[in-house]
């Protein structure tokens, strides 16, 4: 099905599920080996940080009786294997498909994933046990984020990790595939098809040999679904195949920048945080400035057609690059983390068009040029003596002068 769908967040992580699965459909294989969670859950103002570390793992070693004797199936004239075979080369061919899966237990029934992935339109997307829903679209680079007890959708990029790909599963070894019977399926979303079943034992690549149900569509040769039985739980598996997978336009519209999200905008790296809890107020700190001679921090920045307020400069943000000569601090700026400027030994132009500038951290202009020329906005003398002042607090080896 699904192969490492989401080899992501535990990053930036936003509302962010790792479905970090092997999910091997069609024709070939069902088997899911894990399904993690990177951080699902939200406290308070903090946006969706998945259980990282916590593992949900189901293995389904399913152990399947009443096996049909060579003998019946011979005598219904049908070839377990060669069903098979035509199942896989069928779904091996597909571009797009989704997959829910279920658990049954004593007639209850609940979904714990649906899957989709759409390899024309680049899109995927995942739902996990209702809490959190994933979309992926590899072709604008973004992916978006929606996590129970969220305050909405959020995107970030794509991270590089982030696969997405319909696995034809040529690597399982197909060790029987014995037919049972051609019949009438009603499987769990209330659907009947007319399907060739076939009892089908595969071999992984660590050596595990595991048992399914397959249900064949006898005409179209597409898998209906699998099945099989896991202690006193049965678990169904079923496919369908619509003709694209898109992102709803509301969750594009509305989506904001993901609280912790690092996105580089025009050659500055920004960390995303959300402002007040509970909001969907977002604004940006640089996390790493250009190596650059001249570099100008702006009042703000655009991403996902969304504005965001450039607020502070994070520690070590331009630290030791020697490259910098001039630094303006735009006018939103209200923090300066330490050693933001540290060792930037060729620093020695500083124009700070904020008025709302309150913390320059340890050390954030200690090792620029012997010479520090500060500048202020309308050349205010109390604001040039504040300015002068946090910055000597700081802790600097430079004569600054103030203008």
């Amino acid at each position: 099905m699904i192969r490492n769908l989401y080899n992501v967040w535990g990053r930036y992580r936003y509302a962010g599920g790792l479905l970090y699965g092997t999910l091997l459909y069609g024709g070939v294989s069902f088997y899911m080996t894990s399904l993690l969670f990177d951080d699902v859950g939200v406290t308070g103002g903090e946006t969706m940080k998945i259980f990282k570390n916590v593992l949900l793992l189901f293995v389904l070693v399913i152990a399947l009786g009443g096996e049909v004797s060579a003998e019946e199936a011979l005598s219904q004239n049908k070839d377990g294997k060669q069903i098979f075979e035509e199942c896989r080369a069928v779904m091996s061919a597909k571009k797009v498909l989704v997959e829910e899966e279920y658990l049954i237990s004593e007639g209850e029934i609940a979904k714990i994933l649906t899957a989709g992935v759409d390899l024309n339109t680049g899109v995927s997307y995942v739902d996990l046990f209702g809490l959190a829903q994933i979309y992926v679209d590899s072709t604008s680079g973004y992916e978006y984020a929606f996590a129970i007890g969220s305050d909405g959708w959020e995107v970030g990029p794509v991270d590089s990790d982030t696969e997405t790909d319909v696995d034809t599963g040529m690597e399982e070894t197909l060790i029987s595939a014995q037919y049972k019977q051609t019949d009438n399926y009603h499987d769990v979303l209330g659907r009947d098809t007319n399907c060739d079943i076939v009892e089908v034992v595969l071999q992984a690549q660590d050596g595990q040999q595991n048992s399914y149900t397959y249900y064949i569509n006898a005409q179209t040769k597409e898998v209906v679904a699998v099945t099989g039985m896991m202690e006193n739980m049965s678990a169904e598996v079923v496919f369908s195949y619509p003709d694209a997978i898109t992102i709803p336009a509301d969750i594009v519209a509305n989506a904001v920048i993901a609280n912790g999200a690092t996105v580089e905008i025009n050659g500055i790296t920004y960390l995303a945080i959300q402002k007040d809890e509970g909001s969907r107020n977002r604004v940006l700190s640089v996390m790493k400035g250009p190596k650059k001679a001249s570099v100008a921090i702006p009042d703000t920045e655009v991403y996902h057609n969304k504005a965001y307020r450039v607020t502070g400069i994070e520690n070590n943000a331009f630290a030791k690059n020697k490259t910098l000569k001039k630094i303006t601090i735009g006018s939103n700026v209200t923090t300066i983390g330490n050693r933001a400027f540290y060792k930037c030994k060729n620093l020695k132009k500083v124009s700070i068009k904020s008025q709302k500038l309150k913390k320059v951290g340890s050390k954030a202009f200690y090792g620029n040029a012997k010479k520090l020329y500060v500048s202020v906005p309308g050349h205010k003398k109390k604001l040039r003596e504040k300015y002068q002042k946090l910055i000597a607090k700081a802790k600097t080896n430079s004569k600054i002068i103030a203008k």
